[in-house]
């Protein structure tokens, strides 16, 4: 059990209707095949790049990526820095903190064709937009990400307290703890790496 334990499947409106494979990619099956098949993805964040430059060298069909909110990228540079190296990027601290809080704006397209409708149903042969437009797949994965703030705990195990309160019981309406560490009337649970917890952050993609 962890913080990427919990996947999150988009509520979106025919989700079980559909006829196809359909997965997430935390659910990755072991062996499956895309040879000539139609493939969408639901999602284009951390997972999302990573797998879809890879899906793309497949011989697959075609590709559609059905995407909410663009998303921007950096290289991560934790490359080794000598001394020197080192003390030259120290002069530009000031300019860097600055940066902070500016927006390049930029964005890099590479795909075929560019849509701007939203996803409101999905149907037993693909996904249906919003203009009527249905995309017809074969294979339907979600890259939606997972609940990382409750899930793992609320969700993934069944955890009582004091008078048998669940935890999903306890933070229906908020997530409450005393120094990300301890829950309210569940005395023998301890978090060091979770909700919120100063030690909880996300990797780079």
């Amino acid at each position: 059990m962890g913080l990427s334990s919990e996947p999150t499947v988009p509520d979106i409106p025919g989700v079980q209707d559909f006829e196809g494979e359909a997965f997430h990619t935390s659910r990755w099956p072991r062996e499956w095949s895309v040879d000539g098949k139609r493939v969408g993805i639901i999602g284009t964040g951390a997972t999302a790049i990573q797998i879809i430059p890879e899906l793309v060298k497949l011989p697959l069909q075609d590709l559609t990526v059905f995407q909410r909110t663009a998303n921007w990228s950096a290289p991560l540079r934790n490359e080794k820095i000598s001394p020197a190296e080192l003390a030259e990027l120290r002069k530009q601290y000031p300019e860097i903190h600055k940066k902070c809080n500016e927006s390049g704006a930029g964005f890099q397209y590479s795909l075929d064709r560019r849509k701007t409708f939203d996803v409101p149903e999905i149907t037993n042969k693909g996904v249906l937009l919003a203009n009527r437009e249905e995309i017809e797949l074969d294979i339907l994965i979600y890259a939606t990400g997972f609940d990382a703030i409750t899930g793992p705990l609320a969700r993934g195990i069944d955890i009582r307290g004091i008078n048998g309160v669940s935890l999903s019981e306890k933070w229906e309406g908020d997530v409450e703890t005393f120094l990300g560490l301890m829950v309210k009337d569940f005395p023998n649970m301890a978090m060091i790496m979770h909700q919120a917890s100063d030690g909880w952050v996300h990797g780079g993609a």
